[in-house]
């Protein structure tokens, strides 16, 4: 296998080309076509070793296991305490080895087999092995787990094969194109079976992960203290050094009201704040005292999907009529004052599949908007209606997650057609059980988006017939739509799996079961000594801060 894998990278064979040849002489397809060299990039020679980051967040945390989470904070916390058996970064298409050293998987990609790293351990000093990634695996798909993010991350899992102490076989039911994207997220990062059978229910306050960073301390609604791991000697090529990481440690303190965390920030007891506002933003990067950085992030972008099961979203002209009229670079404009970009796809630029061109099929036609309504039976002054019914769209929000302008805004524009937008403000537990509601849902739109490695997850959240009570407030089913996304995960053919997603993100465009509005941004402020020039972000958008120091 050694010099058929050394052939393989002198000629330098696409993706493709290698899955093709290797699946024709019907064995396994050695990954090694996509492994990243093992140059590292520079770290700024300013930063200095030591000192404490605080980092100011403003989303809280229901739950730090990372096989139980399933917000943004958690996955953005567990960075640095968790390790990847993958490497990827925002917008490459390379794998870097992590946990995993090599791997190969059957060309029907129902199977993958990982070469694992011999010299890791988890915090609690438990030798990390094959046994770790298969207890992990498993845990994930026991019911008793209540697993989140992580059971949409692992796919059509059936069970791990424990090949000896660092070779394992992962098998599943189903075609799973998406595995080694997904690898590269914490959801899938492999955990401590010791800890695990320790603590019990209470994992996610004593996590034991393979990263460079330990976690010593949670207080719930406040804050999590993470330290370097000294015995960290495994990082990955996509970083700038290797050994512990540059800070001592790091505090991630919850700040949920904007102006609270700046004004932290401004006066010194915080290092780090997320979701600097736009005004902010413009007021940080002008202040030498400041920095500031935006990066891009995976998965979806903010999204109305629209209920196509219940009147009048489920009348394809009224949803028609709502695409032309809805105008997403004046709302970009008027909100976040050109540092956001807007959205003409359901997936974010950094993904498979993404294709710039679906901004042609956008064009804001008010009077067409207008007349299509007439000639569909929707008439009147003021709100039209049909029937008896009015045209009014009950819009569903989470309280206090930066929804109610931009719901203002588009129930501004809808005006203007005769469509009245009801919006109904909800905490999150509500809300996710009203979207889920199915044929008996009383919303007929709502926002969403997702952070993701893989554009598998958004379409099995929002627009895939069998995920209808587990995200897809839009109702949307459709089989051709279901038949793409299933052909994209039968493959790991990047170019095959690009086609097949485009096919799939313009036939929900045609039927307009959403409209997406504007593409997700890591945004962060930071005081001037903190080195951001060394900051990385993974295939999802979420910060590590291994390589970042203070600078002298």
């Amino acid at each position: 296998m050694a010099s058929l894998e050394q052939n393989i990278t002198s000629t330098r064979l696409s993706r493709r080309e290698l899955i093709e040849r290797m699946a024709a002489l019907g064995i396994a397809v050695p990954a090694l076509a996509t492994i990243g060299a093992a140059t590292r990039p520079v770290r700024s020679a300013l930063a200095q070793s030591g000192g404490t980051l605080t980092y100011g967040f403003w989303q809280p945390v229901t739950n730090l296991d990372p096989q139980g989470g399933t917000l943004q904070i958690e996955a953005l916390i567990n960075q640095g305490i968790q390790d990847r058996l993958v490497w990827k970064t925002p917008g490459d298409a390379t794998y870097y080895p992590g946990l995993a050293s090599s791997w190969e998987f059957t060309p029907d990609f129902t199977s993958y087999t990982l070469k694992l790293r011999n010299d890791v351990k988890f915090h609690d000093g438990t030798p990390f092995n094959a046994q770790a990634v298969k207890f992990t695996f498993d845990r994930i798909v026991d019911p008793a787990t209540k697993a989140g993010a992580a059971l949409a991350a692992l796919g059509p899992y059936a069970s791990s094969e424990v090949v000896d102490d660092y070779t394992i076989k992962i098998n599943f039911s189903a075609p799973n194109g998406s595995f080694l994207n997904m690898a590269t997220t914490v959801w899938l990062s492999p955990q401590s079976p010791t800890a695990i059978a320790q603590y019990g229910p209470d994992y996610q306050d004593h996590l034991s992960g393979a990263g460079p960073f330990m976690m010593t301390e949670h207080v719930h609604d406040d804050h999590v203290t993470l330290v370097k791991n000294p015995d960290y000697t495994w990082g990955p090529s996509i970083f700038s050094h290797t050994g512990p990481p540059v800070l001592d440690s790091i505090v991630y303190r919850l700040l949920p009201e904007d102006a609270t965390r700046l004004a932290a920030l401004k006066s010194g007891e915080i290092d780090v704040i997320d979701r600097v506002t736009p005004e902010d933003l413009a007021s940080l990067s002008a202040d030498s005292n400041y920095k500031t950085f935006t990066g891009a992030a995976g998965g979806a972008p903010w999204i109305m999907c629209l209920n196509t099961t219940k009147a009048p979203t489920s009348d394809l002209a009224v949803r028609q009529a709502m695409m032309m009229t809805f105008d997403q670079a004046a709302i970009v404009d008027l909100l976040f004052k050109g540092t956001l970009e807007p959205a003409y796809n359901y997936l974010e630029p950094t993904m498979v599949g993404y294709d710039v061109t679906t901004k042609d099929l956008f064009k804001v036609d008010v009077e067409g908007a207008k007349k299509l309504l007439e000639d569909n039976g929707w008439t009147g002054d003021g709100i039209r209606s049909k029937d008896g019914q009015p045209l009014a769209v009950d819009l569903y929000i989470v309280a206090n997650f930066g929804m109610d302008d931009m719901s203002a805004a588009v129930q501004s524009q809808m005006q203007v057609i005769g469509l009245d937008i009801k919006i109904t403000s909800l905490e999150f537990p509500a809300w996710w059980d009203a979207i889920n509601g199915g044929a008996d849902a009383p919303h007929t739109a709502n926002w969403t988006f997702y952070w993701w490695a893989d554009p598998s997850g958004p379409f099995a959240a929002f627009f895939s017939d069998p995920a209808a009570k587990i995200g897809n407030g839009s109702n949307y089913s459709d089989p051709d739509v279901d038949k793409l996304l299933a052909d994209a995960l039968a493959t790991g053919d990047d170019t095959q799996r690009a086609d097949l997603y485009n096919q799939a993100v313009r036939k929900v465009l045609a039927d307009v079961a959403g409209l997406p509005a504007f593409q997700k941004r890591l945004v962060l402020g930071a005081k001037a000594n903190v080195d951001m020039a060394s900051l990385h972000t993974n295939a999802e958008g979420y910060p590590n801060f291994y390589d970042v120091g203070f600078l002298s």
